[in-house]
């Protein structure tokens, strides 16, 4: 009986050696969950950029040329307005009028300006934007340890 359990102690330390070694792989292997994650990071940051490039950029700027026309024209308009009121001046009752196309033509103005200087931003950053989206595709793209 002694050589039996002798044997028998020889195999749940075999095994369990075995069993430890196993294990001790398996931690070292990256799970298949981390892989398809680290792989599903990388898609959704190349589909980032891909709606940024094609889609969130040119409607911005679209959106800006549009605004800066149609505020350009209001100013026009606005400026030809002043103009043509200001010959009537000395009217007393036109006076409220002139000074409330100056201030309409002020706001158009001042909006114009900050339209032409948002879209200058957005044309200036647009090569740090899409670079900091490539780098987030390879930050992805790295193996996770």
């Amino acid at each position: 009986m002694s050589v039996c359990r002798i044997k028998l102690r020889w195999l749940v330390v075999a095994s369990l050696l075995v069993a430890g070694l196993i294990v001790s792989l398996a931690r070292g292997a990256p799970p298949q969950n981390s892989v398809s994650r680290s792989t599903r990071a990388i898609e959704i940051a190349r589909l980032r950029f891909k709606l940024y490039e094609r889609v969130d950029y040119p409607l911005l700027l679209r959106r800006l040329r549009t605004d800066i026309k149609l505020t350009q024209a209001r100013v026009d308009s606005l400026r030809r307005r002043v103009k043509e009121a200001e010959r009537f001046y000395r009217s007393p009752g036109l006076f409220t009028t002139i000074e409330r196309l100056q201030l309409q033509l002020l706001e158009a103005e001042l909006l114009l300006k900050d339209l032409r200087h948002e879209q200058t931003l957005l044309q200036i950053h647009n090569q740090d934007e899409r670079r900091l989206r490539k780098l987030l595709i390879e930050n992805a793209a790295r193996p996770v340890r």
